[in-house]
């Protein structure tokens, strides 16, 4: 599931709050219990865009920021959401050869190399091997 933020009453929000809540979010998401994600203020139909089409490597949040009143940027959150991908089936891509796209790798003393993604296709078990590529077979 994609992850976005959504920061409401932006029409009643004194502006420098709403900047500090803004950069307070940003440093969170930053973080590295939040993953080092990379926080992007929508703003316009083209943001809306780039983000939908990022945001399925789950490293980019885009953050929108609308006002229940005036539904001001309720536009730009509305057209996000029609964007994202549908769900896949996973059903269908259970019984093909295991596939993970690496989003990170990172080195523990004593374990070795660890790498973190995202599973695209089959499964992956207990001292399963698995080759890096991309190759073309």
């Amino acid at each position: 599931m994609p992850a976005f933020v959504v920061v409401t009453k932006i029409d009643i929000a004194p502006k420098h709050i709403l900047d500090q809540t803004i950069d307070v979010i940003s440093r969170i998401l930053k973080s590295n219990g939040a993953g080092r994600k990379m926080p992007c203020l929508i703003s316009s139909m083209d943001d809306v865009i780039t983000a939908a089409k990022e945001t399925v490597n789950r490293k980019l949040v885009p953050i929108f920021k609308i006002s229940n009143v005036s539904g001001e940027g309720m536009e730009l959150l509305r057209a996000f959401l029609n964007l994202l991908p549908t769900r896949p089936h996973w059903e269908k891509r259970l019984h093909k050869p295991a596939e993970l796209q690496i989003d990170e790798s990172f080195g523990i003393t004593g374990i070795g190399t660890v790498v973190s993604g995202t599973m695209t296709a089959g499964r992956v078990g207990i001292n399963d091997e698995m080759l890096f590529g991309p190759d073309s077979l």
